[in-house]
């Protein structure tokens, strides 16, 4: 019986009527989101990871409202990692509903704090959406640059403030300039590494790429690879929003106070 029945919903599925335009294709694509949830909670429950995979990816690519609550609801929530890891990815690839996409993703952001590599799938799903309301959840979840663990989270963060664009996040990348003295100087040779992959990849190929680029000629105390991604980052991003290059964090600091009121800034607030 449970053969037939999914049987009957996957036929149900192939035999709805193209999407037309107007309301009758809405009602269409409803039908056919409404079909493929079906389909998908039943394939969700089962314990294999692959078959989860599997139904995650045969969902988003109806693009409709349904499913985006589906997946943030259901799929964004579940216990494993690798599957709120894939949802995450698979909502930021999605052209519905950005708004309420970004919602789930800025809901999800802290309480995947223990999972770093999740983190960075959610973040880098909301610089892809362009949502622009999960500031202060950015700005917590990168504040542990000197936890190796969660360094790739914060060059995250940065990366994704220089696709947002937004002046609001000058405050806070300045406060990350000076951080540690991380970037206080920020000539440091430069390699452009985003490999789509979460992990350490981006940070094994940063070093590969450095070797290349550079060979045996380094500064007498370069920093990790990762730092040095994360100060490449947080200078282009600094770019990206101000139009300018400043060649230190001092530098940044007295251009920023000068021009605050640009970017709906109080320049009081900057000056130490």
């Amino acid at each position: 019986m449970k053969r037939l029945m999914s049987l009957s919903l996957i036929l149900a599925l192939l035999a709805l009527p193209a999407v037309a335009e107007g309301e009758e294709g809405n009602d269409a694509l409803k039908r056919q989101a409404e079909v493929s949830i079906k389909i998908f909670r039943k394939e969700f429950k089962h314990p294999s990871v692959g078959r989860k995979m599997t139904a995650l990816l045969d969902l988003h690519r109806v693009q409709h409202e349904l499913v985006v609550d589906e997946l943030g609801k259901r799929a964004l929530v579940d216990r494993n990692p690798e599957v709120r890891d894939a949802t995450a990815q698979l909502l930021g690839d999605m052209t519905v509903c950005p708004e309420k996409i970004g919602e789930y993703l800025k809901k999800n952001l802290e309480k995947n704090e223990d999972f770093p590599e999740v983190q960075v799938s959610i973040i880098r799903a909301i610089g892809k959406q362009k949502y622009k309301d999960a500031l202060e959840e950015l700005k917590e979840a990168a504040k542990n640059l000197n936890s190796p663990k969660y360094q790739w989270v914060t060059v995250e963060v940065v990366r994704t403030f220089g696709i947002l664009e937004d002046g609001r996040s000058l405050p806070f990348l300045l406060w990350m300039a000076e951080y540690g003295g991380h970037a206080l100087s920020w000539s440091t040779g430069e390699v452009n590494v985003d490999t789509g992959a979460s992990g350490t990849a981006d940070q094994d190929a940063a070093e590969a790429a450095w070797k290349a680029k550079y060979g045996g000629v380094r500064p007498k105390k370069p920093p990790a690879p990762v730092i040095r991604t994360y100060m490449q980052e947080l200078e282009k991003t600094v770019k990206t929003i101000t139009g300018q290059v400043f060649t230190n964090a001092t530098e940044f600091r007295k251009w920023l106070i000068a021009n605050a009121e640009k970017f709906g800034l109080d320049p009081r607030k900057l000056s130490k």
